[in-house]
């Protein structure tokens, strides 16, 4: 009323006219609200989209604004299970619907659906039910549950065993209903729940034979239940390493092994025992498989004792033995060329332990000793070994190479003349400086073998059956001028020089100047044929190119010999044979030395023993002639005459003869004809230049056979012929 009257009617009707169009104005715009009353999304879901609808008309521009009631408006929580939002939307002419969008979180926290509200203000909106909208997010994430095992052990005795603990998605819940045992001795002591927690058993004693089982359900999985039957079997125990009385270098050892019981095995230890004393136990790691680090080992031997526990039965023991060495660094040097075997430099060796070596190289160089430590030529040599030993190989250019080769020679002393004390030796010698050798002295035969030292020095002891032992020193020239070999040999009573060459002709590469054949002719002494041989010893001999020499000989008193020897450079040949069954020789240094009247020459030392049964000398007898030889051509046809004469004799002489007698003879084209009254046949093998015949006394009481040889440098012929108990001399000459 009061309005009325402060307006003039004038003016109220023009207001009157313009509220009317706006109120028709106002009906043709439309009004604003949500699409639904309620919206729905997973909680996977990225964002809720809110559709704005304009009914009622869509003429003229809209305002409204939406925002989430973020307190108390719903179950959900901003920023955990949202984000907030708020804005405004503009319709324009004909624009009829629109929306926006509300930023869903995703948790893993498992929960029930929950709701966010949202509204519009300001504006032209509908009706008031639907300027106020919910969304409900839906929960995705399941319920899971873990347990801290899915067994459990008791013992025989039973108890409270460990809690299990239980594990579940956040959000889900489990309780008593989901704990369930399908055994009456097993109990459940407590639980605790809500989203997580833990099971506690209990379980009775088991007084039976055997072990037992149950089920336990925990939040639908399955937990197995073990009860152990009384353990009555003691747990075995196994030492694996260290082995039985193994060696060992240090004072600490670790010591492993193996243990087993029908129940479990609680506990494994070990202790050191030895002189020193015996230490406490030391629990080892672990128990099926264990291990365990021992200190306190002292050198020799020292004793590991184990033992094992289980719950209930005493414990049983394991004892091993070891040995504590004591070891120090080998020191190994070499000077000069060569090696050392098996043992290397730095090599840790056991104090006090005895051990080999052997020094090693080449041909062209020589091992002289062992120095350092100890001094010793032994190789292979043998040393005990000590803190900081040294030992050191020598070394230098082997001497051997130039003097290796075969030398032989003769063991005489030309003052004793002894037969007993001569002989002939062999030695062969390699280009290490190794030697064999072969020494026939008195008759007995010996082989030896050795090494020279590096002065070109050996020794060694011959034990002879019935003799003393020999000694013999064998020196050879490293020097390489002489090609000998010297030395002694003695049996503690005699001593006898030793001389022997190098053979050193070859037939292709060095051919030895004396090669040729030859006669040899030692003169008897037909004055003392009563106690001595009166004829002539005689015989052939052949050198070849390589300086080889072979003998043959018959000597005065019927005894035939052969010898095989070699020539040395200088043309000396050591001439030995035993006779008599080794109990006499003939021995005698022949040289070869080119004259009128010899090709060689030499001094026959003839020795023949007593012998009862002997026809011929059996007293024995020791002698020294002269031995001479004749190189000799044999005729190659029968106008070369193997004498140079025409007419001679043949002259006898001793041998039981009554008087020496001769007989004339003829020599025409190498044959013999006796010109005598007494009958005598000679003929001569051409081929060698030996003769045999025989003869008639002139008296014509006795006839006998007779041999002998030619000796072309003197051009006449010498040999012998056996009596009754002498020998006795023929000479062919002109």
């Amino acid at each position: 009323m009061k309005f009325q009257q402060m307006i003039p009617s004038k003016t109220l009707a023009l207001f009157a006219v313009l509220l009317a169009g706006l109120l028709t104005a106002g009906a043709q715009s439309g009004n604003l609200r949500f699409s639904a009353s309620t919206y729905s999304i997973a909680e996977s879901g990225a964002a809720a989209t809110i559709t704005v609808t304009r009914s009622g008309g869509s003429a003229g521009t809209l305002t409204v604004d939406f925002a989430t009631k973020d307190s108390g408006g719903g179950t959900a929580a901003p920023d955990q299970d949202y984000f907030p939002t708020n804005g405004s939307l503009t319709f324009g002419p004909g624009v009829t619907s629109q929306h926006f969008v509300i930023p869903i979180i995703d948790d893993a926290a498992h929960e029930a659906n929950e709701t966010v509200l949202v509204e519009l203000s300001g504006g032209s909106l509908g009706d008031v039910t639907f300027i106020e909208a919910t969304l409900t997010i839906k929960d995705n994430d399941s319920c899971a549950y873990s347990l801290s095992t899915n067994a459990v052990t008791f013992t025989a005795a039973g108890g409270i065993a460990d809690a299990i603990i239980v594990t579940a998605t956040e959000g889900c819940n489990w309780n008593s209903v989901n704990t369930t045992a399908n055994a009456t001795w097993l109990g459940i002591v407590s639980e605790a729940s809500e989203t997580g927690g833990e099971v506690v058993l209990s379980c009775d004693p088991n007084s039976g034979a055997t072990s037992r089982t149950a089920k336990l359900k925990i939040a639908g999985k399955v937990v197995t239940v073990t009860q152990l039957a009384p353990d009555v079997t003691a747990p075995t125990v196994t030492i694996i390493t260290p082995a039985a009385n193994a060696r060992h270098t240090g004072d600490t050892i670790v010591v492993t092994g193996k243990a087993a019981d029908k129940v479990g095995v609680t506990l494994v230890e070990a202790r050191l025992e030895n002189e020193a004393g015996i230490s406490d136990y030391v629990p080892a790691s672990g128990t099926a498989n264990w291990s365990v680090s021992l200190g306190g080992l002292i050198p020799g031997t020292n004793t590991i004792r184990v033992r094992a526990y289980d719950a209930v039965n005493p414990p049983v023991e394991a004892v091993r033995s070891v040995v504590y060495v004591e070891v120090g660094a080998l020191t190994l040097i070499t000077n000069g060329v060569g090696s050392i075997t098996p043992l290397s430099n730095g090599a840790l060796l056991d104090i006090g332990k005895g051990y080999t070596v052997r020094a090693a190289t080449d041909k062209a160089h020589l091992f002289t000793g062992w120095s350092g430590f100890i001094e010793s030529t032994n190789n292979p040599f043998t040393f005990t070994m000590q803190t900081g030993f040294v030992l050191q190989a020598n070394f230098r250019i082997n001497p051997f190479i130039a003097v290796a080769g075969v030398y032989d020679g003769l063991c005489y002393n030309s003052e004793t003349n002894r037969h007993a004390s001569a002989g002939f030796l062999t030695v062969k010698s390699t280009e290490l400086g190794a030697f064999s050798a072969r020494l026939t002295i008195g008759g007995v035969r010996h082989s030896f073998s050795g090494s020279f030292a590096p002065d070109g020095r050996a020794t060694n002891a011959l034990a002879s059956s019935g003799t003393n032992t020999l000694t013999v020193f064998l020196n050879v020239d490293l020097a390489g001028e002489s090609d000998q070999i010297v030395g002694t040999i003695s049996d503690g009573s005699w001593i006898t020089p030793v001389l022997c060459n190098r053979v050193l002709f070859n037939k292709k590469t060095n051919p030895a100047p004396y090669a040729g054949k030859f006669t040899i002719v030692i003169p008897g002494d037909d004055s003392q044929a009563e106690t001595e041989p009166g004829g002539f010893s005689f015989g052939t001999a052949t050198v070849d190119a390589g300086g080889r020499v072979s003998l043959k000989m018959t000597l005065a008193d019927g005894t035939k010999m052969t010898q095989g020897t070699t020539l040395s450079k200088d043309g000396y040949w050591p001439l030995y044979v035993p006779l008599y069954s080794g109990s006499g020789s003939v021995l005698s240094w022949v040289v070869f030395m080119e004259s009128s009247e010899a090709s060689f020459t030499g001094t026959l030392n003839w020795t023949k023993p007593a012998i009862a049964t002997a026809k011929f000398y059996s007293a024995g007898f020791a002698v020294q002639h002269e031995l001479a030889g004749s190189s000799y051509s044999a005729p190659t046809n029968t106008t070369d005459a193997v004498l140079k004469f025409d007419s001679g004799k043949v002259r006898f002489a001793a041998g039981n003869l009554a008087d020496e007698f001769a007989n004339d003879v003829s020599l025409l084209n190498n044959k013999v004809t006796n010109l005598g009254t007494n009958k005598l046949t000679l003929s001569i093998n051409l081929a060698s230049g030996l003769f045999n015949g025989s003869v008639t006394t002139p008296d014509g009481s006795r006839s006998f056979p007779f041999k002998g040889a030619v000796y072309q440098k003197q051009n006449q012929g010498w040999g012998f012929f056996l009596g009754t108990n002498q020998s006795g001399r023929v000479r062919f000459s002109d």
